[in-house]
């Protein structure tokens, strides 16, 4: 085999490379874009009632849906005043992130900023009942915020040494507060702090490495077995660091959850 039949076969091998990147990239374009509508059709098929014509009409009215979504809302909070721990209320059209031990108020933090899926606008409007009438559930979570701080202090020998102790406080800035809780009904909290962050912070460029390198896994595995990725709705919002740390700190790490979108 002379030079020449060797650089020819180097070519046709990377054509054909190129021609498979090209088909997988196009291949991943169409998947990518066909998720979220297949994510809004299995909300429906599970939450949305379309049996029922006459309700259907009635919802397509602004007024009765806002009523109906009010009611739901409520209902959920009852449910979660029966809970003998810690919950947590998003409510959006209040801007206000509320922790609430059987119903009664214990904090509150205005949320500046609001963002989510825009999934939420295309589901059946049935479907919001099922989704948003009962709490959720708090499946797990990951944050840059250490949810039980400890401090480590040395016993003093006696009240002589005792009296001389003094408290050095920690003066390292913490990082970005963030949190995620992942509800059940696959549908993501994401709470983050107002203001600038500092994406020097190495605790949360850990936090932000890990999050991409977890979402591109279950992306790319679910391409490579040629399925429609899953696709996770999402609200995230913006509270001060302190609200952030407070809130994240305070609820159980299976709390119950209320929405009101």
């Amino acid at each position: 085999m002379n030079i020449e039949s060797v650089r020819k076969n180097k070519r046709i091998v990377l054509i054909f490379l190129g021609s498979a990147a090209a088909v997988f990239v196009a291949w991943a374009f169409i998947l990518a874009w066909r998720t979220p509508r297949q994510e809004v059709k299995k909300i429906n098929e599970l939450y949305a009632d379309t049996s029922l014509n006459a309700p259907d009409r009635l919802l397509a009215r602004d007024a009765i849906f806002d009523l109906r979504r009010e009611e739901s809302f409520l209902q959920s909070r009852l449910t979660m005043a029966k809970n003998d721990s810690i919950c947590l209320t998003l409510d959006m059209h209040d801007s206000l992130l509320v922790l609430e031990l059987q119903g009664v108020v214990i904090h509150q933090a205005k949320v500046h900023q609001v963002k989510m899926s825009p999934i939420f606008s295309r589901i059946h409007r049935s479907a919001f009942f099922r989704l948003f009438g009962e709490p959720f559930k708090v499946d797990s979570c990951r944050s840059t915020i250490i949810k039980e701080p400890i401090i480590v202090q040395k016993a003093p020998a006696d009240t002589i040494e005792a009296a001389r102790q003094e408290t050095v406080r920690d003066t390292t800035p913490p990082p970005p507060a963030t949190f995620h809780l992942y509800l059940n009904k696959d549908i993501e909290l994401i709470v983050m702090q107002t203001g600038e962050a500092d994406q020097k912070n190495e605790v949360f460029k850990h936090f932000i490495k890990t999050n991409r390198n977890r979402y591109a896994s279950l992306f790319l595995g679910d391409l490579f077995r040629f399925q429609v990725p899953d696709y996770r709705p999402w609200i995230r919002i913006y509270v001060g660091q302190d609200d952030a740390i407070t809130i994240y700190r305070a609820i159980p790490y299976h709390s119950l959850v209320t929405i009101r979108i």
